[in-house]
């Protein structure tokens, strides 16, 4: 897995010291292995990172900064983004007995007429290897790289809102893919739209002129 120096900083503004000697140094002292540290053709700082099973919460920028924030005692921020609590349409509910489970969704929409990366955005997946099959594929892979938290793309145009979020009644194949009982499903009002936090069924990818990108955290132990 690779991580950079400027990727961390915006996790920990605070932290100003955080220089690559001293990140390495904490990564090896968290039982991160650092395989390769060096810079970029952009000049980034760029680490090379190897995570063993016990340290699955550290699989993206975030989590890294997470346990270095624990290590420099500095407060770890998360980044300013353009997002809005779901209302109206577009809400998500939660319909099961575990409702006592954290949940948190923000939706926005995004129109199809212009579908390439921000600079930014390719620049980062470049440096950090992560190579992507297209539009929609990168922006999946950056928010689970940067936050680890997966990302819903659905057809606006076919959606029927609100969204909730239940689990399957019954093992069951839908539209070819495979769904055990009580994985979590998110549903529109006719149909289901998605394996939530794993990937959205085809009938409901985007083929129209507008998006709908929701990104939901579910706790691991319940995606299935």
């Amino acid at each position: 897995m690779k991580i950079t120096l400027k990727w961390l900083r915006e996790f920990l503004p605070e932290e100003k010291n955080l220089s690559k000697e001293r990140v390495s140094d904490a990564l090896i002292s968290l039982g991160i292995e650092v395989e390769k540290a060096h810079q970029s053709l952009e000049e980034e700082h760029v680490f090379e990172i190897a995570l063993t099973p016990n340290l699955g919460h550290c699989m993206s920028i975030y989590g890294v900064a997470r346990e270095l924030s624990a290590v420099f005692q500095t407060p770890l921020s998360f980044p300013t983004s353009i997002s809005k609590e779901p209302r109206g349409q577009f809400s998500v509910t939660l319909d099961w007995e575990n409702a006592e489970v954290p949940l948190f969704s923000v939706y926005t929409k995004l129109s199809l007429t212009h579908t390439s990366l921000p600079p930014f955005l390719e620049k980062r997946l470049s440096t950090c290897d992560i190579s992507t099959s297209g539009f929609f594929d990168a922006l999946k892979e950056y928010s689970i790289h940067s936050c680890g938290i997966p990302l819903h793309i659905l057809d606006l145009e076919n959606i029927q809102g609100p969204l909730r979020i239940a689990p399957a009644a019954q093992n069951m194949s839908i539209e070819g893919i495979s769904v055990c009982q009580n994985a979590l499903l998110i549903f529109d009002q006719q149909k289901p739209v998605a394996l939530a936090g794993i990937c959205e069924f085809p009938s409901a990818k985007p083929k129209g002129q507008e998006a709908l990108l929701l990104s939901i955290y579910i706790p691991p132990e319940y995606v299935r």
